[in-house]
């Protein structure tokens, strides 16, 4: 099928489909000066510079509590395909924004690998969680408004529902593992309050009241006045703690001690409690608040341990609905694992992911209507009329027909569905690296923001980083970076982050080797005397000044020399604190200057998310360029 024969059958669907209102305008309130808040101790006042710069209704179901078996799979027939992909266009004008640089930096190419995208409630504005900090967007040219620097990637990214605030959560190995949470001024980014050893920040419906989740439990406060409202504290101490307000607002449900509580907000008590079911469980809420959906893994039935298996629940009586048994896998017969459950605007369906393939389930008695026996196709959502499921098929998006079940339009993009615009004409994609916003009915991008790696070949697009050699030009102005599965560098312009064009011969370019230094290693100005567990010493031959460096796991730094030979730069992570569920924190990326001849620390920079694996002094020695995974080149000084 050819482009125009393309575009017409997505407008013929677009119209058929009709539009949603969008939503009304929402101007954010104005920002309250914080009082001391009284959460006591997991609260704290953060004063931090400012940074560079309708819910449907649907029918109400009663469903009949019952306990009688799962229902029976009946797969339908494989969709098929509508159209072919192309690439995106060669001359589409694309924004190239510089990162936050950290402190103690220069300039930090690149925005990092993006984590979560969210849009304001006027739609005119993105927030962007990235693996190197927090950036607003204007959501139509995705230019860059201000942006954070993080010491950790930016997870669990909410606009507050009034629109006057952000909340994130920081985590470490890419928002696996979650640290401490923020709430910032949507207008400038600066933090108004930090809590410390937070889980996951979740605002509840409507309203200005934030829960805070840890391993001890839920703390609820008032944004507004930052008044503690209430808590619910765990008997135990339990690392896996998560919850989820009902989209009433009248319930929390708290994941704890292999089961779920579900906690009343106004007494803070818990009001009834799902059996008790396997490690890490997930619970979705329909949206209109009448049943619970629970899946976990390792659960015991009967004695006979299963992969995965899925509740519902009565969320008003806690009684159990159904017990849906999912399908083996068709290739090996072993038990299922879900991997998401996503539910319709109107909650009449869920659309269920295993590694079984994909199925619609009727979610007031668990039949099946639709299903897609792929194990590589994921669900990212419905969309916002909830006509269709995004669903990659074929390794591209496309739209699910929730009536018919049936393929009815694939995106010509190789990427993860982030976004969905009100009026579901446009949506956020992340493809090889970049965030598009794509026009439906012109089938096209509207604006693309890229980040470093644009150029790599990632079919995710959460991971796209450059690989050694990092080269200087003989001016030191220029740096070039080799991108993974490419033969050309991508060129860079240190002073202002913005590329200026690729080569694959820059020969005359200054680039030293980095050397990976062990116990025993010996040259003319240094020998490691001594390594230790978490600690190596370097002794300088010249002078015999010593100077030491911790690592992780006995691993050996890595060190490179400046251009005269008197310095030297190690690439290492340091041990900050004992690894701990509790703050999810154990080392930070770390990169020194040394003088050889004295041993003195010059400079410490203290900037990545993820391991720096490269670093370059420029010819003329004064800059000192860094790479690593989390997808950012930072060029520090050290004149």
């Amino acid at each position: 099928m050819n482009t125009k024969s393309l575009f017409s059958l997505i407008l013929l669907i677009t119209v058929l489909a009709g539009c949603t209102t969008p939503a009304p305008t929402i101007e954010p309130s104005p920002t309250m000066e914080p009082d001391t808040p009284t959460a006591a101790e997991s609260v704290t006042d953060t004063a931090q510079s400012t940074p560079t710069a309708t819910e449907t209704a649907a029918a109400t179901i009663t469903p009949t509590p019952t306990n009688t078996p799962g229902p029976t799979y009946t797969p339908s027939l494989t969709p098929t395909p509508v159209s072919t992909t192309y690439p995106l266009p060669d001359d589409f004008p694309v924004v190239y924004p510089i990162g936050a640089a950290p402190e103690g930096a220069i300039v930090r190419i690149g925005i990092g690998i993006i984590l979560e995208v969210e849009l304001s409630q006027d739609e005119q504005w993105v927030a962007v969680g990235t693996s190197t900090g927090l950036y607003l967007l204007d959501a139509n040219t995705l230019e860059t408004q201000w942006s954070v620097s993080t010491e950790q990637p930016v997870c669990r990214l909410n606009w507050s529902p009034d629109g006057s605030k952000i909340s994130y959560v920081l985590g470490s190995y890419l928002c696996m593992k979650n640290s401490a949470g923020r709430v910032a001024d949507w207008r400038t980014g600066t933090t108004i309050r930090e809590f410390i050893d937070a889980h996951s920040l979740e605002w509840s419906p409507g309203t200005s009241l934030l829960a805070m989740t840890n391993i001890h439990g839920i703390t609820v406060v008032n944004t507004d006045t930052w008044e503690l409202i209430g808590q619910y504290m765990l008997e135990t101490t339990n690392y896996y703690c998560d919850s989820w307000w009902s989209p009433d607002g009248r319930l929390l449900a708290v994941s704890a001690d292999r089961e779920i509580r579900l906690v009343d907000t106004t007494s803070f008590e818990v009001a009834n409690t799902v059996d008790p079911l396997g490690s890490s469980p997930q619970v979705v809420f329909t949206a209109d608040s009448n049943y619970i959906i629970v899946y976990a893994r390792n659960t015991h039935t009967s004695g006979v341990s299963q992969m995965e298996v899925m509740y519902v629940y009565d969320a008003g009586s806690g009684e159990l609905v159904y017990r849906f048994e999912l399908p083996k896998e068709e290739e090996t017969g072993w038990p299922s694992m879900i991997d998401s459950v996503e539910t319709s605007p109107d909650a009449a369906i869920m659309a269920v992911q295993g590694t079984f393939g994909n199925a619609l389930v009727d979610v007031a008695n668990g039949e099946i209507l639709h299903s897609y026996l792929s194990r590589e196709s994921p669900i990212t959502g419905f969309t916002p009329d909830g006509k269709h499921v995004v669903l990659r098929f074929g390794g591209y998006e496309s739209l699910w027909n929730v009536e018919t079940g049936e393929i009815d339009a694939i995106f010509p993009l190789t990427g993860t569905v982030l976004e969905w615009f009100s009026d579901g004409q446009r949506f956020f994609i992340s493809h090889r690296g970049m965030l598009i916003q794509w026009d439906i009915p012109e089938n096209q991008p509207n604006s693309v923001l890229a980040s470093i790696s644009a150029s790599c070949p990632s079919l995710s697009g959460r991971r796209c980083d450059l690989e050694s050699p990092l080269l200087w030009s003989p001016d030191s102005q220029y740096v070039a970076g080799l991108s993974i599965g490419n033969d050309s560098y991508t060129i860079w312009e240190t002073s202002t982050g913005q590329p200026i064009g690729t080569e694959t011969d820059l020969s005359g370019w200054h680039g030293t080797q980095i050397l990976e230094i062990s116990e025993g290693y010996t040259d003319d100005n240094i020998q490691v005397h001594t390594m230790e567990r978490d600690i190596i010493e370097i002794e300088s031959l010249l002078t015999g000044a010593t100077f030491t460096a911790s690592h992780p796991w006995s691993t050996p730094p890595s060190l490179i020399y400046s251009p005269d030979g008197k310095r030297i730069a190690l690439i290492y992570r340091e041990q900050i604190a004992p690894y701990n569920v509790n703050t999810n924190s154990a080392y930070s990326n770390i990169i020194t200057v040394w003088d050889i001849e004295t041993g003195e620390q010059l400079y410490r920079f203290v900037g990545h998310t993820a391991e720096a694996y490269a670093v370059a002094f420029s010819p003329d020695g004064t800059r000192l360029a860094s790479v690593s995974a989390d997808g950012s080149i930072v060029i520090w000084n050290v004149e």
